[in-house]
């Protein structure tokens, strides 16, 4: 993945992490907590409210998914240079880990070119919990949610994707936290992450 320009005002801060890992939750918590919020933004990076991202939600795979984040990264591109926080729910990790979807030819060589073009984040936040956890987690949401519904079915999947966003977290080079949501109450979670963003940010603008 290519580096964000450096000229930029703004920030990139992504939330990754399997469903159900307390990442949107967080995400939402610490934009009410940042100072400035005008110059803060949230956004889904799958399924968004932007055009592409009501389509690849109809109609979901590989090539919509990566079409909307390529789509998204412009937009980005242009709000950081103008100073504007973008904190994004979803990226590249939560297409490259959807396993065993991703494990197919074709999938695989998109993946390769998205990786080659999407810009880096300039903050990653990887939010996990046990198996266990995340499993009852989603059987409170698998009636409003077919995807949760699946991996409820099929259990091994949870520590599969857990692993490939695991690997994917290791490999990621920049500014980076990994937040154990079985562990931190949600309101501490918010609190410690806000905190660091701001302090991120304040660095920034100086």
């Amino acid at each position: 993945m290519k580096k964000h320009n450096k000229n930029r005002k703004g920030l990139f801060i992504v939330f990754e992490g399997i469903d159900m890992s307390g990442k949107t939750s967080i995400a939402k918590g610490v934009i009410e907590e940042l100072k400035n919020k005008k110059d803060v933004i949230y956004q889904k990076g799958i399924c968004s409210k932007a055009w592409i991202g009501r389509i690849s939600c109809c109609y979901p795979s590989t090539i919509l998914f990566l079409i909307e984040l390529a789509y998204l990264s412009l937009k980005n591109y242009f709000r950081t240079k103008k100073g504007i926080n973008i904190i994004q729910d979803r990226y590249f990790a939560s297409i490259a880990c959807y396993l065993p979807i991703t494990e197919r030819f074709y999938n695989s060589l998109l993946l390769k070119i998205g990786r080659a073009i999407l810009p880096l984040p300039d903050i990653l936040i990887y939010c996990t919990a046990p198996k266990k956890t995340i499993i009852q987690r989603l059987k409170k949401d698998c009636e409003k949610n077919k995807y949760h519904k699946w991996l409820i079915d099929n259990p091994e999947y949870v520590n599969i994707r857990k692993k490939a966003y695991r690997r994917s977290f290791q490999q990621f080079k920049g500014d980076k936290t990994i937040i154990n949501t079985s562990i931190c109450t949600l309101k501490k979670s918010i609190a410690e992450t806000s905190r660091s963003i701001q302090a991120a940010i304040d660095i920034q603008v100086l």
